[in-house]
């Protein structure tokens, strides 16, 4: 989105693929300078900067083509119950997973949903972003969302985060998270499967969004 600044989507993009190394490695890599545990205080601090209504993006990027779909998305936030809602998430945009054009053109059906996530603030912050003002949250994502689209009955499947190489054999971890900056947020959704009716598409994709508080 235009008014996403190029340092923080950089920065949080960097991010995104780092946010579960705490569950993955030793504590011993939070015992560097740049981590810092942060108090009850600052991580309500963060639940409020994040509360808010956000319009912006949602992309999703055809595994075959490489082509990149954007549909409009939008969320509200609230810090209370840790909630981040969309009344209207596009679902049919997930068609742009698939290579299958019977099932795509089943999805492309799909009426808006609303998708309901949990988010969760760390104990521990990287120090650098946490100093620029980027807050990193962690999604609970449901394991499955269920809904039906004329007589088909579609089951997504999200995961809080996928290991995967790249072509060098570098390995990474890419997690359901978001980050914000100066009313701005930045995340990603990992959809690690589609079923249609009986047909499994084990997709593994990273559906990515940003947006920008409205109210």
């Amino acid at each position: 989105m235009k008014n996403l600044s190029k340092l923080f989507f950089a920065l949080a993009c960097i991010a995104l693929t780092t946010t579960v190394t705490s569950c993955l490695d030793d504590d011993d890599e939070y015992k560097d300078d740049n981590y810092k545990e942060i108090s009850n205080v600052e991580r309500q601090i963060m639940k409020e900067a994040l509360q808010g209504v956000y319009e912006g993006e949602m992309r999703v990027t055809a595994p075959y083509t490489l082509k990149t779909d954007t549909t409009a998305c939008s969320w509200r936030v609230m810090h209370n119950d840790s909630t981040f809602r969309s009344t209207s998430f596009p679902f049919a945009a997930f068609s742009n997973m698939l290579s299958n054009e019977e099932d795509k053109n089943i999805l492309k059906q799909a009426e808006p949903q609303e998708l309901l996530l949990y988010y969760t603030t760390p104990n521990t912050v990287y120090l650098p972003n946490y100093q620029l003002g980027i807050y990193e949250y962690n999604f609970k994502v449901p394991t499955e969302y269920k809904y039906t689209v004329d007589t088909h009955q579609v089951t997504v499947e999200f995961a809080s985060f996928i290991n995967v190489t790249d072509s060098w054999g570098q390995p990474f971890v890419f997690v359901s998270s978001c980050q914000y900056k100066n009313k701005d947020i930045v995340g990603q959704l990992i959809v690690s499967s589609i079923t249609i009716d009986d047909k499994v598409y084990k997709v593994q994709n990273i559906v990515t969004f940003t947006g920008k508080k409205v109210e």
